[in-house]
C-alpha cells in the first residue's frame, strides 16, 4: 500500500515538474492587433496564456499574454538559437534585456 501511494505521488510530481510550460503554437498571420491588444484573427479574442508565435521560418517568440497584453518573460529564437531574452509588463519592455549573437 505504501509503495502504491509513493508511486502515485512520484508520478504526480513528475507530471507537475514537466507540465509547467505548455505553449500554444500559432503563426503571426493568425493574430491581429485590436484596441492595443494582440488577438486571434478568427475570433477577435485577446490572447491568454503561453504562446509560441512563429514570425517566419527563422524566428519564433515565446511570450506570455494576459488579456492580449504581453506580461512576463519573453524568449526570442532566431535560427533555433536564443537571440533575445527579457520581460514585459502590460506590453512594455521592463528591466534588463539580454541579446545574444
Amino acid at each position: 500500500m505504501r509503495t502504491s501511494i509513493a508511486f502515485l505521488f512520484f508520478c504526480a510530481s513528475i507530471n507537475f515538474c514537466f507540465g509547467q510550460e505548455q505553449w500554444i503554437k500559432i503563426d503571426l498571420e493568425e493574430t491581429v492587433y485590436l484596441n492595443k491588444k494582440t488577438c486571434l484573427k478568427k475570433t477577435g479574442e485577446p490572447l491568454n496564456g503561453n504562446y509560441a508565435i512563429k514570425f517566419n521560418r527563422y524566428q519564433t517568440n515565446y511570450e506570455l499574454f494576459i488579456d492580449g497584453l504581453k506580461n512576463g518573460e519573453v524568449r526570442i529564437y532566431r535560427n533555433k538559437k536564443l537571440s533575445e531574452k527579457g520581460s514585459y509588463q502590460n506590453n512594455l519592455k521592463e528591466k534588463e534585456w539580454l541579446y545574444y549573437n
